[in-house]
């Protein structure tokens, strides 16, 4: 038995066998039991357990992908309600007309934040999350009563912030003139443009997706009205001033000491998640999850039984941040090949190697991507067609900020393993 056909037998047994057995009953020894009355003795060779295990492994991690996208039957090691802003005193204006000009008012949650408003229903919040400022700016809703934030809104980091402000003029004049095929680039994956909705011509921030090897506006994102543009542009001045607050907060944070007396690296400032997500584990630790950029989080889940680390982007629905289909969940196996990995993958990614690959399974696979000049790590289901892999829609990819992140998440999610 060694067969390649044979194999692929074996492998579509195994599919079946789980697909209609009760999981949580179910182990790894029943399974070889049932296919040695079909396969006699071949499935208790070495190779064919191996090959018993990954496709074991890989269904449940298929399993786990779709629970966590339905955000059903997964227990997330972080998972907490989004805090919402107490802003009842807003209530009177929600049925005011257009600010006219963006004032400062602190919210009631933090020292740290401030809250520019650019309409009566359009928010800006300076704030920051592990020592980094983010400048999110947000619709709200009418909710029992009280503005509560709406889906529509995006979170800048500093950087993307500093690119908008250093363009305002343009944008003003790309708007004022009509120029709906204006565009900035913001990182790999936001762009600013000026487009037409509906009759009037506004600044679309974004987050996009590759589709068919075409950026495609995904549902992350504002459109700005020009008044609430230019509400933003007044703005500028006052929001980095907050910037540069925060920034200086989180210089003189006082340090803290270890155990042996060490003095450690100063405290983040104790402002919260800009998702609204608590740093709480299961295991009591602030360590997980391990954030990667505004939308995404690695993080440990458990399903039936299974635990595995699960690399995703989050998405924002009636106050909670919740996983979304993007994504893709390893078991502890595959974790550790790729934690062996990181240093080889991180030399890779700075080289520009296109050629690196590393097999965490037989069909899931790590890569170094180009896309638009930027390279990312791939961490991709595969798929075999006309006899070579190729790589399937289940996955992710970071971008060089996100993976070194990761990398100093790697102690965290591997504290939290069985």
């Amino acid at each position: 038995m060694g067969s390649k056909s044979s194999e692929e037998e074996i492998k579509s047994e195994v599919q079946s066998i789980l697909q209609g057995a009760d999981l949580s009953a179910l182990s790894e020894r029943n399974v070889r039991e049932i296919l040695s009355e079909k396969f006699g003795d071949a499935v208790r060779t070495e190779h064919v357990k191996k090959l018993i295990t990954e496709e074991i492994e890989d269904y449940l991690a298929s399993m786990a992908d779709a629970e966590e996208a339905n955000n059903n039957d997964v227990v997330r090691s972080s998972q907490v309600p989004l805090q919402q802003k107490d802003i009842a005193k807003r209530k009177a204006e929600a049925s005011a007309g257009p600010v006219p000009q963006a004032k400062v008012a602190r919210s009631t949650n933090s020292a740290q934040d401030a809250t520019f408003d650019l309409s009566n229903r359009c928010q800006v919040t300076v704030r920051a999350f592990r020592g980094n400022p983010l400048i999110d700016i947000r619709e709200f809703y009418d909710k029992d009563g009280e503005l509560a934030p709406g889906k529509k809104g995006i979170a800048l980091t500093k950087e993307q912030w500093g690119i908008v402000k250093s363009k305002a003029a343009e944008i003003s004049e790309a708007l004022e003139t009509g120029t709906d095929d204006y565009e900035v680039e913001l990182s790999v994956q936001r762009k600013l443009r000026v487009r037409l909705v509906g009759k009037n011509y506004c600044v679309d921030l974004r987050e996009y997706y590759q589709k068919d090897g075409e950026d495609a506006p995904g549902k992350k994102g504002i459109n700005l009205q020009p008044e609430q543009w230019e509400a933003l542009v007044t703005a500028a001045a006052d929001i980095n001033a907050e910037l540069q607050g925060l920034n200086a907060s989180a210089k003189t944070k006082p340090k803290q000491k270890d155990t042996s007396g060490k003095d450690e690296v100063a405290a983040a400032p104790s402002a919260p998640d800009p998702s609204g997500e608590a740093e709480t584990t299961a295991q009591g630790s602030s360590a997980l999850p391990v954030i990667l950029s505004s939308n995404r989080r690695a993080d440990v889940s458990n399903y039936k039984g299974s635990t595995f680390v699960n690399i995703r982007e989050y998405y924002e629905k009636d106050g909670e941040m919740l996983p979304g289909s993007k994504g893709i969940a390893l078991s502890p196996e595959q974790f550790k090949i790729l934690q062996a990995a990181a240093v080889d993958v991180t030399a890779a990614l700075a080289s520009r190697n296109l050629d690196f690959k590393v097999a965490l399974s037989s069909k899931r696979a790590l890569r170094i991507n180009e896309f638009k000049s930027n390279v990312m790590v791939d961490i991709r289901h595969m798929y075999e067609k006309d006899g070579k892999q190729l790589p399937g829609k289940k996955g992710i990819s970071l971008v060089a900020e996100q993976w070194q992140s990761f990398v100093k998440g790697l102690p965290a999610l591997e504290a939290a393993m069985p």
